[in-house]
């Protein structure tokens, strides 16, 4: 029998509905912050970036979290 971590991935659809929904997302959780952004600048999100610097561990592939 498998463990349900190996063959389930519930941690990249919630990364991709925060990069979707990101500054409503700010907006919910941290409202001050949020009001002190200028929202109408670009943004770039940097999770490529680590990637880079994430290596192979033993236990399988690492990702670098957003």
């Amino acid at each position: 029998m498998t463990n349900i971590s190996e063959c389930a991935d519930f941690d990249s659809p919630w990364k991709e509905i925060i990069e979707a929904y990101f500054s409503q997302a700010m907006h919910l959780f941290f409202p001050e912050t949020s009001a002190l952004i200028d929202w109408e600048r670009p943004y770039e999100f940097l999770d490529k970036e680590f990637q880079q610097i994430a290596r192979e561990a033993e236990q399988g592939k690492r990702y670098a979290d957003q």
